[in-house]
């Protein structure tokens, strides 16, 4: 008895630490990957139900990169929201209206930016968000994606350019 008590507090403080270590960060990710803040915070919620609910898994395969883990489970809780039938029927596109209030208060070339990062098809968007915002390597967000390092590094080169298109577009307009 004692010993599956020990084992619920470690669990729990466990997952205490994580919502302090990488909440903020998981929580920018699923608004970039879905478009809405309150969307956002269901889905940071659902990524750390998921993680308690399969923490016997990650001990289990003991886990080396928590991060890479949290990650992938609120890609993988992002998409399941993008794939309801309700969302199919919503217009949610981002405009700078939407933004959360912490993110206008960045220039504008920065809102700009994260709004083009919104836009791209998914298979685009996860690897620039694993790479450039979660600083993981090519072979730690394929490994997060589930493909291999060389389908990441082409991904990630052609999320690249679509951004450098957008942004290259929009400064020929102005």
């Amino acid at each position: 008895m004692a010993d599956t008590v020990q084992k619920a507090v470690s669990r729990e403080d466990r997952l205490l630490m994580w919502a302090d270590l990488y909440a903020d960060e998981l929580l920018r990710t699923c608004y970039l990957y879905l478009g809405d803040h309150h969307l956002a915070q269901d889905a940071l919620q659902d990524t750390f139900l998921k993680a308690w609910r399969h923490m016997d898994l990650y001990e289990k395969k003991q886990v080396q990169n928590d991060k890479a883990w949290l990650c992938r489970i609120a890609m993988n809780v992002c998409r399941d929201q993008l794939r309801s039938p309700w969302r199919r029927r919503v217009d949610r596109r981002l405009t700078p209206e939407d933004l959360p209030p912490s993110m206008l208060s960045c220039p504008a070339q920065d809102r700009d930016l994260i709004l083009d990062i919104s836009r791209l098809p998914v298979k685009y968007r996860q690897p620039i968000l694993l790479y450039h915002y979660h600083g993981m390597t090519v072979e730690e967000t394929a490994a997060v994606l589930h493909i291999p390092a060389a389908t990441a590094y082409k991904r990630l080169r052609k999320g690249r350019q679509l951004l450098k298109d957008r942004l290259t577009g929009r400064e020929n307009n102005a």
